[in-house]
């Protein structure tokens, strides 16, 4: 496998990753409960000026009129309701409680799968002839009635039955490949 090809691999992993994460913070968000709350109490307008009377007096020296009603009190941030505006996103954490590798992990992981695939032979693939309490990972060959079979997927089947099998090399009716 080339160079390109395996960091492209993991810039795949990486966005995978990223975008997997950043669907669990939506579900989440979506979830919670919202509230709303004022960030600030409301203040009423200043009364009027008072209203000029008979007597003459100046305006400007009538009685004050009434402040408005106080607006309801708002939860303060720390233990309000959460934001239902996403903020902005964070550096990526080491790996919590829900089993999410870390980016390191990954690279570790990929590194070690490349070396594996680098030196894998059809000799390690090959199983030899099936047999039915064995477990077949996905990529492994075994033969069964004279043919030889590609396990498609995990299996215990036998081959030909279900499609966790494909058929590779078919048996001729003579008994001959």
């Amino acid at each position: 496998m080339s160079e390109t090809t395996y960091a492209a691999m993991r810039e795949f992993i990486k966005i995978a990753v990223e975008l997997e994460v950043g669907k669990r913070v939506a579900e989440v968000q979506a979830q919670a409960p919202v509230e709303t709350r004022a960030a600030d109490p409301i203040v009423g307008p200043a009364g009027r000026d008072g209203v000029d009377g008979k007597d003459g007096r100046d305006g400007k020296d009538g009685d004050r009129g009434e402040p408005g009603e106080r607006g309801a009190d708002g939860l303060s941030g720390r233990d309000g309701a959460p934001s239902t505006v996403p903020g902005p996103r964070g550096e990526h954490g080491e790996r919590g409680a829900d089993g999410i590798a870390t980016v390191a992990e990954l690279d570790a992981r990929i590194e070690a799968r490349f070396a594996e695939l680098q030196v894998r032979t059809i000799a390690d693939s090959y199983q030899g002839v099936f047999e039915p309490d064995k477990l077949y990972a996905r990529g492994l060959l075994a033969t069964w009635g004279g043919s030889l079979w590609l396990s498609m997927n995990e299996t215990r089947s036998k081959p030909g039955e279900t499609g966790d099998w494909k058929l590779i090399v078919k048996r001729g009716a003579d008994g001959k490949k």
